[in-house]
């Protein structure tokens, strides 16, 4: 056969870029009030960053309904509150996304998740893991996108969560 004897040297790779070690999240505690209904838990086990706030009112792009906090993919994402899921899919701006709603007319969702570990209708007690952290939908790096509603107005997570839990 014609170019049967060329030989190609084997591949190579070489870089001097750090590969960074797996992301293993780890387990958290669950609230102290695992019955509770009201949005009132923060979502993460992970310390992250905060990259954006609420904007109210904004127009377009720049309104923003929620939080987004920065942490690593695979982060465990918990209910903020017990909660039934009410939906949960994959959506061009949030990606993965569940949905909970909770008495009292309050609403939280969880957006850019990598994994959703809930099914829908399901009911979910406060603190438990209901998805894992990515960077789906319109995304540019891994976070939590994490919004409460009341009656379908958006609230400022921060005056309802306790940090750090």
């Amino acid at each position: 056969m014609i170019g049967a004897d060329i030989v190609r040297d084997p591949v190579r790779i070489a870089s001097t870029l750090p590969v960074a070690p797996p992301i293993r999240a780890h387990v958290g505690q669950a609230p102290d009030t695992a019955g509770a209904t009201t949005p009132r838990f923060w979502p993460l086990d992970e310390p992250g960053y905060l990259t954006r706030g609420q904007v109210k009112g904004g127009a377009g792009d720049e309104a923003h309904p929620g939080l987004d906090i920065a942490v690593p993919v695979g982060s465990l994402v918990r209910a903020s509150a017990g909660a039934t899921v009410r939906q949960l899919g994959d959506d061009p701006e949030y990606g993965l996304f569940v949905l909970l709603e909770h008495t009292g007319g309050y609403q939280s969702m969880y957006g850019h998740l990598s994994r959703i570990l809930v099914r829908p209708n399901a009911p979910v007690p406060a603190g438990e893991v209901i998805g894992l952290s990515g960077s789906t939908g319109r995304s540019t790096a891994p976070h939590l996108h994490f919004e409460i509603r009341r009656e379908g107005v958006s609230l400022d997570p921060l005056t309802l969560v306790k940090e750090g839990r």
